[in-house]
């Protein structure tokens, strides 16, 4: 029995000790105190046992029972607790120390005479006043910052409160503290500020780029040549008087620099001063700048520079004076008569030019390089043949036409004599009967260009054809060619790429690619408007596709010819850039039914990319890939035009082929492609109407609609069918997009997902013990019946099963919500139970199935039952409090505000929810813990959050300081409050708002205008500071060693009792 007796004493005391719970406020066997809490440096350390106190402690916030009276976590003594941690008493005196002595100081700044900075110099709160902002001075609990300006992307808005960083803030010249290292108001790197706002790091080789590096360059003129004021490493030189003559001009010293030459004609001494102009100089073959537009060493008129060395404009006249125009004239031999080897027109004369010159050994000169019509291409007189009918050529006095075939019936016989006797039953027949027939094109079918009688079409149900020139102005357009070449092969056998070739030996014209662009342009808009209804739009591109010579769609040829007059070449070349501009011009401006067609002209590759499009995409590609899209999206035809040699044929010719056009070839006869390419399409232009619901040529569908997304597209093109928005069998979704990640795949299948979510809809890892939680089954699909079970396991070792914490019929039911592809929604309560039923220390594995998916893992951790918001001790505690149901949060505000001023708040509580009968919108009052960086310790807010409706009305924080340490059985605090409109809230006119009621408005002058903000319930006057006194809590203690283990204790005796009775 004894025994007994001594195994049941061992037995309670090792329960007892077993069952302590530290940090309960019952002091229990095993423990040497405890305070109630788990925090050490307060006399009772985390597990319990007593502590040795040091100095170090005071200051550090925690009450040292016995050795502090007071902590205010600092060492500053006037503020209620001294820099000892002892309570002091309050002296009138102690106003305007700079300390603020809580519960009888609201505020205390000094004595400064100053009420801009909140605080009166009675240590009261002062009024605020909008004209303080910006007065340097920041007033507590009203401005978050005060910089001292009223300028905007500086981290403090003109209105006094702390700015959100945007990267647009980067290059105004106002530099966002915190965010940006630097702001010199530009996007320019290699200058010291990065092109997004942080330091850079100099480098030698940016000297020379132009960009002055502020602190490593003393100057930067894009060179790196020494001796003109700015040397090669970009310093500043000093100038000697030996550097003239070293032909470079140092700037702000030398007025000239061309050298020791001993020539003052070229308007800069040997000395490097500039030259005063003398009419002397004129003539000496030397140019003068400035004054002399051109010197040819002489003093004649009519030869292209003046006597008075200025540049001449030719006139008609002057041929026939006996003296050479240069650039204008080949020849002059001082008379107007052709046939003498110089024309009349000053021209070279030569084999082909319609002038005979027997001097030349010419018999015959037919003005054509042409051999079979009498005249041969060396200007021979030629004998007829009867072969030669059929050739194309006409040979005068034996044949009156020659229309390449010996076909009789298309105005052309079999012997090359006229046919008069037409019969409307040639029309079809393939052949053009000139006089009779504008076109046959083999058929007598109308709408394909050409009419059931030959002749050209337009469309007769509305369809108007819409062309954009899309044309190529980059800087290879200044490039020349040779073109109106007479005859027109001299440039197989020349270079045409010379100008004196081009015009002294092949007499053509040396044109700039740019000025045959125009040209071209202009003949294609004269012929294209000689039918009715047609319109012309013009796009160029170059680096950049802009409204730089850009004309919207019309049938003004004067206008368009203006706007072709005005291009001018740039930069380098942007082919996908044009083709995307021209899209989206022809999809704003032209009619639906129109026939629709871009012209695409390049005289190089592409060689600069459209990353905002097609970010992948080479430069090559991207050009290809708009001009597919232009077909396949949008309906448009896609004609190309390669323009010179060095132009991008294979991509031209791809651009072609997926855009269903043509691709064309150009060089010097870059007008006549042009004038093709404009018959081409009204030949082939289209007259079917998309949408009519007639399945006509050159459709794949019709669907009497113009509408995408239903399986037939709006220009009449099948669609594909996974990512048009619509769910079509056997799709089990379709978000229209072929996007994977987003719930629905890009092959149009479900992608279900399951996690957990705090209850505020956020994603969460981790949870206490106490939160509820959700447990969410994501893209579930739609129109699922349950019934639904989540099933809770917590994840053990590989040698263990998991365990079971909800499963069964014990697990948490699903409600099903057909919101977006389908979701299936529980809400767990995690409760002591559910945390006791996995071994202790393993808490991070908990997870949930549904319907064969596994969630991620939580993490659970004990209860938080921190009482205030004040008690965390650091940000990351602090700021988890976000959540509905956290306890530090909801006693905070409820005790500290809503239950201290019933005359204010009536029966709000945090959870609350509030209807605003203006608008029917629900607000929830959301309580929260929030870091304060400035007192460095966690506040409380209160935020009203609409549910269904905008705007965020906005939020209160509460900064509290106490140093009450309930001696006397009460709590005094104070506290200041900032209060935040939310993000959205705020009108120029309040008519703008969810009221029509100025009455439900806060009006504030913000950068001299009116915002109007929305607070119909006036909750944001009660957002004001003060101070209180309450009751102090009490702690209720148990005896022993607490209620569970007592129960525990008294079965365990009634146990082994009657084990000792029985035995």
């Amino acid at each position: 029995m004894k025994r007994g007796l001594f195994i049941l004493f061992i037995l309670l005391f090792n329960l007892n000790f077993i069952f302590a719970d530290c940090g309960n406020g019952i002091l229990e066997l095993g423990e040497q105190c405890d305070d109630g809490n788990r925090i050490t440096h307060d006399g009772c350390s985390y597990s319990c046992y007593n502590e040795t106190y040091s100095s170090t402690y005071c200051g550090d916030g925690r009450l040292f029972i016995g050795k502090e009276e007071c902590d205010d976590k600092n060492k500053i003594s006037g503020d209620r607790c001294s820099s000892t941690c002892k309570n002091e008493t309050y002296d009138v005196s102690m106003c305007g120390d700079s300390v603020l002595f809580f519960g009888y100081e609201e505020c205390d700044l000094g004595v400064n005479g100053i009420i801009i900075d909140g605080c009166d110099d009675d240590c009261t709160f002062a009024t605020y006043n909008t004209s303080y902002c910006g007065d340097n001075v920041i007033f507590i609990g009203t401005e978050n910052c005060d910089d001292g300006n009223f300028i905007a992307g500086d981290s403090c808005a003109p209105n006094c409160t702390k700015e959100v960083y945007d990267y647009k803030y980067c290059g105004d010249n106002v530099l966002f503290l915190g965010k940006e290292q630097c702001d010199d108001g530009n996007h320019i790197s290699r200058d010291s500020c990065s092109s997004n706002c942080y330091n850079e790091t100099y480098s030698s080789s940016y000297c020379g780029d132009g960009r002055l590096f502020i602190g490593k360059e003393e100057c930067d003129d894009r060179n790196k040549i020494s001796y003109d004021g700015c040397s090669s490493t970009c310093n500043n030189e000093t100038y000697y008087v030996n550097m003239c003559g070293d032909n470079v001009t140092f700037i702000g010293e030398e007025e000239c620099d061309k050298g020791i030459n001993g020539i003052s004609g070229d308007g800069c001494y040997d000395d490097c001063t500039n030259v005063t102009y003398n009419s002397i100089y004129c003539g000496d073959g030397v140019l003068f700048p400035i004054n002399e537009s051109c010197d040819d060493g002489n003093l004649i008129n009519h030869d292209g520079c003046s006597n008075i060395c200025k540049k001449e404009s030719y006139s008609n006249t002057f041929c026939g004076d006996n003296i050479l125009f240069v650039g204008f004239e080949d020849c002059d031999d001082g008379n107007k008569i052709s046939g003498d080897e110089c024309s009349s027109t000053c021209d070279f004369e030569y084999c082909g030019d319609g002038i005979l010159t027997p001097s030349f050994g010419e018999e015959c000169d037919d003005a054509n390089p042409i051999t079979g019509d009498g005249c041969s291409m060396n200007c021979t007189i030629e004998t007829y043949n009867t072969s030669m009918c059929g050739d194309g050529i006409i040979f005068p006095g034996y044949e009156e036409c020659d229309d390449h075939n010996l076909d009789s019936g298309d105005g052309c016989s079999n012997t090359c004599t006229l046919e008069t006797a037409y019969n409307p039953s040639m029309c079809g027949d393939g052949s053009l009967f000139p006089g009779f027939e504008q076109c046959d094109d083999g058929n007598k079918i109308s709408n394909d260009g050409c009419s059931n009688n030959c002749l050209f079409e337009t469309c007769t149900n509305g369809v108007n054809l819409n062309v954009y020139s899309v044309t190529d102005i980059s800087g290879s357009m200044t490039i020349k060619e040779c073109a109106d070449t007479r005859p027109f092969y001299c440039c197989l056998f020349n270079d045409c790429d010379i100008a004196n070739t081009c015009i002294n030996t092949c007499h053509g014209t040396y044109y700039q690619r740019m000025d045959l662009a125009q040209r071209a342009n202009k003949a294609f808009i004269e012929n294209l408007f000689k039918v009715s209804g047609n319109e012309v739009g013009l796009v160029t591109y170059a680096t950049v596709s802009n409204d730089t010579g850009y004309h919207e769609l019309s049938n003004n040829s004067v206008s368009l010819i203006n706007t072709i007059d005005s291009w001018a070449s740039y930069g380098r070349t942007c082919i996908c850039c044009g083709v995307l501009n021209a899209i989206d011009k022809m999809f704003n401006e032209s009619d639906s039914s129109a026939y629709k067609v871009l012209v695409v002209m390049s005289d190089g590759e592409a060689n600069i990319q459209c990353l905002d499009k097609y970010p992948s995409l080479s430069s090559e590609n991207a050009a290809i890939q708009a001009s597919c899209d232009a077909y396949e999206d949008y309906g448009i035809v896609v004609h190309t035009v390669g323009f010179g040699a060095d132009a991008g044929k294979k991509t031209l010719q791809k651009m072609a082929d997926c855009g269903h056009g043509r691709y064309y070839s150009g060089d010097f006869d870059l007008v006549d492609v042009y004038k093709q390419i404009s018959q081409d399409i009204m030949l082939n232009m289209s007259c079917n109407v998309c949408g009519n619901g007639i399945l006509e040529s050159g459709e794949e569908c019709d669907d009497n609609n113009s509408i995408n997304g239903d399986g037939c597209s709006s220009i009449c093109k099948n669609e594909t069918i996974c990512g048009n928005g619509i769910k079509e069998s056997p799709e089990e979704c379709d978000d229209k997009n072929l996007v994977n990640g987003d719930g629905c795949s890009n092959v149009c299948i479900l992608q279900p997902e399951v996690y957990w979510l705090n209850s505020n809809g956020v994603r969460i890892t981790q949870a206490h013990v106490g939160d509820t939680v959700k447990l969410i089954l994501n893209n579930s699909g739609l129109n699922l019946t349950g019934p639904f079970n989540f099933e809770i396991f917590e994840k053990d070792s590989f040698l263990n099963p998991d365990d079971n914490i909800r499963t069964g019929a014990g697990g948490i039911s699903g409600v099903f919500s057909n919101v977006g592809f389908g979701n299936v929604l529980g809400n767990w309560t995690i409760t002591e139970e559910d945390y006791a039923k996995t071994d202790v220390g393993d808490y991070d594995g908990f997870y949930f199935t549904i319907n064969g998916y596994k969630s991620n893992n939580l993490t659970i951790l004990t209860r938080d039952l921190t009482e205030e918001c004040k008690y965390y001790v650091d940000e990351f505690s602090c700021n988890s409090c976000d959540n509905s149901g956290c306890i530090a949060a909801e006693k905070s505000v409820n005790k500290k505000v809503f239950e201290a001023y019933p005359e204010v708040w009536g029966d709000y509580r945090c959870g609350d929810e509030i209807i605003d009968s203006n608008s029917s919108c629900i607000y929830e009052i959301q309580c929260k813990c929030v870091w304060d960086d400035i007192l460095n310790s966690c506040s409380y807010s209160w935020e009203l959050v609409p549910l269904n409706c905008t705007p965020d009305i906005g939020a209160c924080t509460y900064s509290e300081s106490t140093a009450d340490t309930c001696d006397d059985g009460f709590l005094g605090y104070s506290w200041t409050t900032i209060w935040t409109w939310g993000t959205d809230n705020g009108y120029a006119d309040f008519n703008d708002g969810p009221s029509n009621d100025i009455n439900d408005y806060f009006n504030m002058s913000i950068n001299g205008s009116n915002t109007y903000f929305y607070d119909p319930l006036k909750l944001s006057r009660n957002c004001v500071g003060g101070s209180n006194t309450i009751l102090c809590p009490a702690k209720v203690q148990l005896p022993f060693f607490g209620f569970y283990n007592l129960i525990i204790t008294i079965l365990l005796i009634a146990g082994v009792y009657f084990v000792l009775r029985k035995n």
